[in-house]
Protein backbone atom coordinates (compact mmCIF):
# COMPACT_ATOMS: atom_id res chain seq x y z
CA UNK A 1 0.00 0.00 0.00
CA UNK A 2 1.57 3.25 -0.85
CA UNK A 3 1.92 6.78 0.96
CA UNK A 4 0.59 9.39 -0.88
CA UNK A 5 3.49 12.45 -1.33
CA UNK A 6 1.73 14.64 0.90
CA UNK A 7 2.10 12.28 3.86
CA UNK A 8 -1.59 11.15 3.74
CA UNK A 9 -2.81 7.36 3.22
CA UNK A 10 -6.26 7.25 1.59
CA UNK A 11 -7.07 10.95 2.96
CA UNK A 12 -6.16 10.06 6.61
CA UNK A 13 -3.44 11.80 8.32
CA UNK A 14 -0.44 9.30 9.84
CA UNK A 15 -0.49 10.47 14.01
CA UNK A 16 3.20 11.52 14.40
CA UNK A 17 2.14 11.00 18.39
CA UNK A 18 1.25 7.66 17.85
CA UNK A 19 3.73 5.13 19.02
CA UNK A 20 5.45 3.57 16.12
CA UNK A 21 8.18 0.48 15.03
CA UNK A 22 10.76 -0.13 12.01
CA UNK A 23 11.56 -2.74 10.01
CA UNK A 24 13.95 -3.47 7.32
CA UNK A 25 12.65 -5.24 4.21
CA UNK A 26 15.33 -5.67 1.65
CA UNK A 27 15.56 -2.05 -0.27
CA UNK A 28 12.64 -0.79 1.63
CA UNK A 29 11.69 -0.29 4.81
CA UNK A 30 8.32 -0.85 6.54
CA UNK A 31 6.41 1.75 9.17
CA UNK A 32 3.57 -0.05 11.32
CA UNK A 33 1.21 2.02 13.27
CA UNK A 34 -0.66 1.00 16.22
CA UNK A 35 -3.55 -0.65 13.61
CA UNK A 36 -0.38 -3.00 11.89
CA UNK A 37 -1.50 -1.63 9.25
CA UNK A 38 2.09 -1.18 6.79
CA UNK A 39 3.50 1.85 5.17
CA UNK A 40 6.57 1.14 3.30
CA UNK A 41 8.70 3.51 2.72
CA UNK A 42 11.83 3.14 0.30
CA UNK A 43 14.94 4.05 1.59
CA UNK A 44 15.91 7.76 1.70
CA UNK A 45 12.65 8.42 0.21
CA UNK A 46 11.76 12.56 0.34
CA UNK A 47 8.63 13.10 1.91
CA UNK A 48 6.92 16.70 2.93
CA UNK A 49 8.54 18.48 6.24
CA UNK A 50 6.28 18.78 9.12
CA UNK A 51 3.67 21.29 9.81
CA UNK A 52 1.68 22.90 12.06
CA UNK A 53 -1.31 22.32 10.28
CA UNK A 54 -0.93 18.65 9.91
CA UNK A 55 1.36 15.95 11.56
CA UNK A 56 3.12 14.40 8.97
CA UNK A 57 6.53 12.18 9.01
CA UNK A 58 9.57 14.35 8.62
CA UNK A 59 12.42 13.23 6.23
CA UNK A 60 14.55 12.59 8.89
CA UNK A 61 12.24 10.09 11.06
CA UNK A 62 12.25 7.88 7.90
CA UNK A 63 15.98 8.26 7.19
CA UNK A 64 17.74 4.88 7.30
CA UNK A 65 19.73 5.13 10.44
CA UNK A 66 23.00 4.23 9.04
CA UNK A 67 22.78 7.23 7.03
CA UNK A 68 24.32 9.70 9.18
CA UNK A 69 27.21 8.12 9.98
CA UNK A 70 27.97 7.60 6.15
CA UNK A 71 26.65 11.12 5.61
CA UNK A 72 29.48 12.64 8.05
CA UNK A 73 31.89 10.33 6.40
CA UNK A 74 31.61 11.88 3.10
CA UNK A 75 31.90 15.10 4.62
CA UNK A 76 35.57 14.11 6.18
CA UNK A 77 37.62 15.88 3.56
CA UNK A 78 35.85 18.91 3.30
CA UNK A 79 36.25 19.17 7.00
CA UNK A 80 39.66 18.67 7.26
CA UNK A 81 40.02 21.16 4.22
CA UNK A 82 38.20 24.11 6.51
CA UNK A 83 40.15 22.80 9.84
CA UNK A 84 43.64 23.30 8.06
CA UNK A 85 41.78 26.78 6.44
CA UNK A 86 41.29 28.00 9.96
CA UNK A 87 45.02 27.17 10.78
CA UNK A 88 46.39 28.53 8.22
CA UNK A 89 44.02 32.07 8.91
CA UNK A 90 44.83 31.94 12.69
CA UNK A 91 48.84 31.62 11.90
CA UNK A 92 48.38 34.81 9.30
CA UNK A 93 46.35 36.70 12.19
CA UNK A 94 49.32 35.89 14.67
CA UNK A 95 51.81 36.96 11.67
CA UNK A 96 50.23 40.16 11.03
CA UNK A 97 49.69 40.96 14.97
CA UNK A 98 53.17 40.78 15.42
CA UNK A 99 53.82 43.06 12.36
CA UNK A 100 51.46 45.23 13.80
CA UNK A 101 52.70 45.29 17.21
CA UNK A 102 55.98 46.51 16.22
CA UNK A 103 54.66 48.91 13.73
CA UNK A 104 53.39 50.65 16.82
CA UNK A 105 56.01 50.31 19.11
CA UNK A 106 58.61 52.09 16.21
CA UNK A 107 56.18 54.99 15.76
CA UNK A 108 56.28 55.15 19.69
CA UNK A 109 59.82 55.12 20.24
CA UNK A 110 60.45 57.62 17.28
CA UNK A 111 58.46 60.37 19.23
CA UNK A 112 59.95 59.35 21.96
CA UNK A 113 63.28 59.75 20.89
CA UNK A 114 62.71 63.05 19.00
CA UNK A 115 61.13 64.17 22.48
CA UNK A 116 64.77 63.81 24.12
CA UNK A 117 66.71 64.71 21.42
CA UNK A 118 64.97 67.99 21.35
CA UNK A 119 64.96 68.70 25.34
CA UNK A 120 68.59 67.90 25.21
CA UNK A 121 69.35 70.22 22.88
CA UNK A 122 67.48 73.08 23.90
CA UNK A 123 66.73 72.14 27.74
CA UNK A 124 63.07 72.38 26.74
CA UNK A 125 60.81 70.17 28.36
CA UNK A 126 57.21 71.89 27.46
CA UNK A 127 57.89 72.73 23.60
CA UNK A 128 57.32 69.46 22.50
CA UNK A 129 55.38 67.79 25.24
CA UNK A 130 52.38 67.36 23.40
CA UNK A 131 54.52 65.41 20.72
CA UNK A 132 55.34 62.96 23.37
CA UNK A 133 52.29 62.37 24.94
CA UNK A 134 50.75 61.16 21.48
CA UNK A 135 53.47 58.65 21.91
CA UNK A 136 51.64 56.93 24.94
CA UNK A 137 48.54 55.25 22.35
CA UNK A 138 50.56 53.47 20.44
CA UNK A 139 53.45 52.66 22.78
CA UNK A 140 50.26 51.24 24.85
CA UNK A 141 48.74 49.42 22.44
CA UNK A 142 51.75 47.77 21.46
CA UNK A 143 52.59 46.25 24.89
CA UNK A 144 48.88 45.10 24.75
CA UNK A 145 49.73 43.33 21.27
CA UNK A 146 53.06 41.46 22.66
CA UNK A 147 51.66 40.70 25.88
CA UNK A 148 48.52 38.50 23.99
CA UNK A 149 51.54 36.95 21.78
CA UNK A 150 53.50 36.20 24.51
CA UNK A 151 56.35 38.45 23.46
CA UNK A 152 57.57 39.27 26.93
CA UNK A 153 60.90 40.89 25.67
CA UNK A 154 58.62 43.52 22.72
CA UNK A 155 56.34 44.58 25.78
CA UNK A 156 59.30 45.36 28.21
CA UNK A 157 60.48 47.64 25.60
CA UNK A 158 57.03 49.33 25.51
CA UNK A 159 56.98 49.51 29.22
CA UNK A 160 60.27 50.98 29.41
CA UNK A 161 59.72 54.17 26.93
CA UNK A 162 56.23 54.99 28.24
CA UNK A 163 58.32 55.12 31.95
CA UNK A 164 60.36 57.45 30.43
CA UNK A 165 57.31 59.53 29.44
CA UNK A 166 56.05 59.45 32.89
CA UNK A 167 60.02 60.19 33.90
CA UNK A 168 60.02 62.80 32.27
CA UNK A 169 57.04 65.26 33.45
CA UNK A 170 58.35 64.17 37.24
CA UNK A 171 55.34 61.15 37.45
CA UNK A 172 57.98 59.20 39.86
CA UNK A 173 55.46 56.74 41.17
CA UNK A 174 53.74 56.08 37.48
CA UNK A 175 57.17 55.91 36.13
CA UNK A 176 58.52 53.34 38.98
CA UNK A 177 55.15 51.31 38.34
CA UNK A 178 56.51 50.99 34.49
CA UNK A 179 59.80 50.73 35.26
CA UNK A 180 58.90 47.82 37.97
CA UNK A 181 56.47 46.31 34.74
CA UNK A 182 59.36 46.40 32.24
CA UNK A 183 61.64 44.62 34.70
CA UNK A 184 59.70 41.88 35.57
CA UNK A 185 58.62 41.50 31.75
CA UNK A 186 62.71 41.27 31.12
CA UNK A 187 63.41 38.98 33.66
CA UNK A 188 60.57 36.38 32.18
CA UNK A 189 61.99 37.12 28.58
CA UNK A 190 65.77 36.81 29.90
CA UNK A 191 66.61 39.97 28.11
CA UNK A 192 69.98 41.00 30.00
CA UNK A 193 69.98 44.38 28.09
CA UNK A 194 65.94 45.52 29.10
CA UNK A 195 67.11 44.21 32.23
CA UNK A 196 69.63 46.31 32.67
CA UNK A 197 67.61 49.39 31.10
CA UNK A 198 64.97 48.85 33.56
CA UNK A 199 67.18 48.88 36.74
CA UNK A 200 69.21 51.76 35.84
CA UNK A 201 65.72 54.02 35.11
CA UNK A 202 64.49 52.71 38.55
CA UNK A 203 67.43 54.00 40.26
CA UNK A 204 67.45 57.37 38.35
CA UNK A 205 63.72 57.94 39.52
CA UNK A 206 64.61 57.51 43.00
CA UNK A 207 67.02 59.72 42.89
CA UNK A 208 65.44 62.74 40.48
CA UNK A 209 62.41 61.70 42.33
CA UNK A 210 64.01 61.84 46.29
CA UNK A 211 63.06 58.28 46.68
CA UNK A 212 64.33 55.31 48.39
CA UNK A 213 68.52 55.15 47.57
CA UNK A 214 68.84 52.02 49.17
CA UNK A 215 66.86 50.51 46.94
CA UNK A 216 68.27 52.99 44.32
CA UNK A 217 71.85 51.48 45.20
CA UNK A 218 70.69 47.77 45.24
CA UNK A 219 69.14 48.27 42.02
CA UNK A 220 72.17 50.04 40.29
CA UNK A 221 74.24 47.13 41.29
CA UNK A 222 72.57 44.34 39.85
CA UNK A 223 72.30 46.52 36.52
CA UNK A 224 75.78 47.04 36.17
CA UNK A 225 76.60 42.97 35.51
CA UNK A 226 73.59 42.71 33.95
CA UNK A 227 74.62 45.79 31.45
CA UNK A 228 78.29 43.89 31.03
CA UNK A 229 76.03 40.79 29.73
CA UNK A 230 74.39 42.43 27.37
CA UNK A 231 77.39 43.37 25.69
CA UNK A 232 75.86 46.88 25.15
CA UNK A 233 78.79 49.79 26.05
CA UNK A 234 75.54 52.30 25.83
CA UNK A 235 73.95 50.39 28.81
CA UNK A 236 77.30 49.72 30.40
CA UNK A 237 78.01 53.62 30.27
CA UNK A 238 74.28 54.97 31.94
CA UNK A 239 74.91 52.13 34.61
CA UNK A 240 78.09 53.28 35.40
CA UNK A 241 77.38 57.05 35.20
CA UNK A 242 73.58 56.66 37.49
CA UNK A 243 76.11 54.71 39.94
CA UNK A 244 78.28 57.57 39.93
CA UNK A 245 75.26 60.23 40.18
CA UNK A 246 73.92 58.09 43.35
CA UNK A 247 77.26 58.51 45.49
CA UNK A 248 77.26 62.07 44.62
CA UNK A 249 73.91 61.84 45.94
CA UNK A 250 75.19 59.74 49.06
CA UNK A 251 78.14 62.23 49.35
CA UNK A 252 80.68 59.32 48.45
CA UNK A 253 82.88 61.51 46.49
CA UNK A 254 85.67 59.09 45.75
CA UNK A 255 82.90 56.42 44.70
CA UNK A 256 81.54 58.62 42.54
CA UNK A 257 84.77 59.39 40.63
CA UNK A 258 85.84 55.95 40.30
CA UNK A 259 82.79 54.98 38.61
CA UNK A 260 82.67 58.40 36.27
CA UNK A 261 86.73 56.93 35.25
CA UNK A 262 84.82 53.33 34.49
CA UNK A 263 82.15 55.26 32.41
CA UNK A 264 84.28 57.32 30.53
CA UNK A 265 86.85 54.78 29.19
CA UNK A 266 83.96 53.79 27.13
CA UNK A 267 83.20 57.03 25.47
CA UNK A 268 84.99 55.70 21.99
CA UNK A 269 83.05 52.40 22.29
CA UNK A 270 79.71 54.76 22.84
CA UNK A 271 76.96 54.81 19.80
CA UNK A 272 75.24 57.67 21.50
CA UNK A 273 78.08 60.27 21.74
CA UNK A 274 76.11 62.36 23.79
CA UNK A 275 76.11 60.27 26.71
CA UNK A 276 79.95 61.46 27.04
CA UNK A 277 78.77 64.70 27.95
CA UNK A 278 76.79 63.71 30.47
CA UNK A 279 79.69 61.48 31.91
CA UNK A 280 81.94 64.59 31.62
CA UNK A 281 79.22 66.85 33.37
CA UNK A 282 79.06 64.28 36.01
CA UNK A 283 82.40 64.06 36.30
CA UNK A 284 82.61 67.72 37.82
CA UNK A 285 80.13 67.20 40.03
CA UNK A 286 82.17 64.54 41.60
CA UNK A 287 85.04 67.23 42.62
CA UNK A 288 85.56 68.49 46.03
CA UNK A 289 85.17 72.19 46.26
CA UNK A 290 84.60 75.11 48.66
CA UNK A 291 81.80 74.63 50.17
CA UNK A 292 79.78 75.95 52.85
CA UNK A 293 79.97 73.30 56.04
CA UNK A 294 76.42 74.17 56.47
CA UNK A 295 75.28 73.67 52.89
CA UNK A 296 74.86 70.12 51.29
CA UNK A 297 77.27 68.98 48.20
CA UNK A 298 74.17 68.76 46.19
CA UNK A 299 73.44 72.55 46.23
CA UNK A 300 76.14 74.08 46.85
CA UNK A 301 78.90 72.53 44.81
CA UNK A 302 76.54 71.18 42.02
Amino acid sequence: MNVHPDGLRHGRQINPLAPTRMKRTGAEESLFDLDGRSLPVRRFARMARPSPACGVVSEGEMTYLGALPKRLHRQKPPIVLLTAALLFAFAALRVAGAADAEELQKQGIQKVNQYRDYMRRTGDVNAKLSELLSAQAPLRLSADAFLAEQNPAGAALSFLKLGDIERWQNHWDAARSLYSRALQLAKQARNALYEAQALTQLTRTELLGKGDLGAAAEDIRQAIPLATAANSQDCLFDALDEAANLEIKRGNLNAAADYLDRALALKDQLQDKSLAMYGYADRGHSQPRECSRTSSVEDSCA
